[in-house]
């Protein structure tokens, strides 16, 4: 997803973060944790992606536990 300047929209950002809406990653840029920058244009709407990318946490796994299945040797 990756653009080839190196930049991504909020709304793309968005996506790449999990998030369903870009109002998510104005809070991030609110908070300092995302800094935009001015496109060719000169409005301050695109991000790095690899700023973007670096706060993407991958999935765990889930904490809880399946139940595992007995091979019939049940008391």
């Amino acid at each position: 997803m990756e653009s080839n300047d190196g930049f991504v929209t909020l709304t793309q950002a968005a996506q790449i973060l999990g998030y369903k809406h870009y109002a998510s990653i104005l809070r991030l840029i609110d908070e300092g944790y995302l800094q935009t920058y001015k496109d060719q244009k000169g409005r301050k709407n695109k991000l790095k992606y690899k700023q973007v990318f670096e706060l993407a946490v991958p999935e765990k796994e889930s904490l809880v536990k399946q139940p595992s299945v007995n091979s019939g040797n049940q008391l």
